[in-house]
């Protein structure tokens, strides 16, 4: 089984008094994952009988693992947002957070993934080490403090940092 994967429910046996449904795999096909649900929805009209009055055709979503869902994702927000986590697996959870889970702006910032640094101010320092001449920064870097330009950096909107002092700092550009 997949780490990113949803229950989903049949609705009416749920409001009948009986819960229908499975664990089933996010990274698997739309059509695949249509057909399984079709599959619960069919156990849950056998297992009701005539007490839901015949057809069952809305499901819900009771749990997800491997990413941020609701109950009532589509299919397709879901594939979207699994194929984004897989794409992205070392910073894509951080940026989904940062962006309240809009998908298109988490895209955006990492698509412009600049580095990862194992402190606040290293990209900083090999941002200046690009513009200036390298051995500018090895004679007077000294009296820089790149943690506080890198946060200058930040705080003017030029690059998005994220990340913590134990898992080490993701730097996007954010034009």
């Amino acid at each position: 089984m997949s780490e990113y994967q949803a229950w989903y429910g049949d609705l009416a046996a749920y409001n009948a008094g009986y819960l229908v449904g499975e664990w089933i795999d996010m990274t698997l096909d739309r059509k695949d994952i249509e057909e399984k649900i079709q599959e619960i929805l069919k156990e849950g009209e056998e297992l009701c009988g005539d007490e839901t009055g015949g057809h069952h055709e809305e499901w819900f979503i009771a749990d997800w693992e491997g990413f941020e869902g609701c109950q009532y994702m589509s299919i397709d927000e879901i594939k979207e947002q699994v194929e984004f986590l897989q794409e992205y697996p070392d910073f894509a959870e951080l940026l989904l957070k940062e962006y309240s889970n809009n998908q298109d702006e988490a895209r955006r910032i990492a698509e412009n993934h600049l580095g990862s640094y194992e402190n606040k101010g290293d990209y900083a320092r090999d941002y200046l080490s690009q513009v200036e001449n390298n051995d500018f920064v090895n004679r007077y870097g000294f009296y820089i403090d790149f943690e506080k330009l890198e946060r200058d950096m930040e705080w003017s909107g030029d690059i998005v940092v994220l990340g913590s002092n134990s898992d080490g700092f993701y730097v996007f550009d954010n034009y």
